[in-house]
């Protein structure tokens, strides 16, 4: 058939575009399997059935150019350009084609398979469902609404073993982003406490919990202005029960920040515990 399709031919190409427009002009496409296994079904393609998808083309145009010594090979999973629904082409600027979206057939049936479509609407897919859009309009028919709520509900069920945990995994990472940051901090807190309560507060656990007591003070009204420091910041302040805590941790705040007497640490805790509970005013 090859040899008899390009007799006449002067170049491969040419020889080429003879068998691409046999095969154009005297083959249908079709998305129907084979009702049958059949022993060759390439064969079957070619002189029998004369219709079919695109791996057969495909592999029809491959084994005739290699029969007239042409290298070539079926290439799958190549698509490009848009689908043109008038001429069942892949179409480009200056280029058309039809592509494979799957490899050879299977042999244990002898069957060609057409593209199975996965959950998604890739190019495969929509090439799939506009022909048999096509295929219901010219028949006035509506057997696709089938297709799609059967496509539907087998992704609601796959939704649905997924769904818990996809959520779980939702609300864990959005609490993450959210409280994460300030979680840490407050577990931080927590250990510099601790280690102050033990007598084992380093210079930088006492700026903590100095920076703590000015935050309590601000609840009650007092700021500390950022010229002042510590000391005279504890003896501007009006004469109180707060007053005297607060030149109190601050002379425990100096001699753990900047003497090194680690003992002065849990002082400062205590002191900052009692700040703590004294009642608003």
């Amino acid at each position: 058939m090859a040899r008899d399709l390009t007799a006449g031919a002067a170049t491969q190409e040419d020889k080429a575009r003879a068998l691409q427009e046999h095969l154009r002009h005297d083959y249908g496409y079709t998305l129907e399997l084979l009702p049958a296994t059949v022993p060759d079904p390439l064969a079957n393609f070619l002189f029998v059935r004369k219709k079919g998808h695109c791996e057969y083309f495909a592999s029809a145009m491959a084994m005739m150019l290699r029969s007239l010594g042409i290298p070539s090979r079926v290439a799958t999973g190549f698509l490009s350009g848009e689908y043109n629904p008038m001429t069942g082409w892949q179409v480009e600027p200056g280029r058309a084609f039809a592509g494979c979206s799957r490899p050879p057939s299977s042999a244990k049936t002898g069957r060609l398979h057409p593209a199975k479509a996965l959950p998604g609407y890739d190019v495969n897919r929509q090439i799939v469902l506009a022909s048999r859009m096509q295929e219901s309009g010219r028949q006035m028919g509506f057997g696709w609404i089938d297709d799609a709520a059967a496509w539907l509900e087998s992704g609601a069920r796959t939704g649905r073993v997924y769904l818990i945990g996809i959520l779980v995994g939702l609300v864990l990472g959005i609490g993450a982003i959210l409280y994460g940051p300030a979680a840490v901090l407050r577990w931080r807190g927590h250990l510099r406490l601790r280690r102050a309560q033990r007598g084992a507060a380093q210079a930088s656990d006492a700026t903590v919990l100095y920076e703590r007591m000015l935050q309590l003070l601000e609840r009650r009204g007092f700021q500390k202005p950022p010229w002042l420091t510590p000391a005279e910041f504890a003896r501007v302040l009006p004469a109180s029960e707060i007053a005297l805590l607060v030149e109190d941790l601050t002379a425990a705040y100096n001699e753990v920040r900047f003497g090194g007497r680690r003992d002065a640490a849990p002082r400062m805790v205590w002191l900052l515990q009692r700040l703590e509970a004294l009642p608003r005013r």
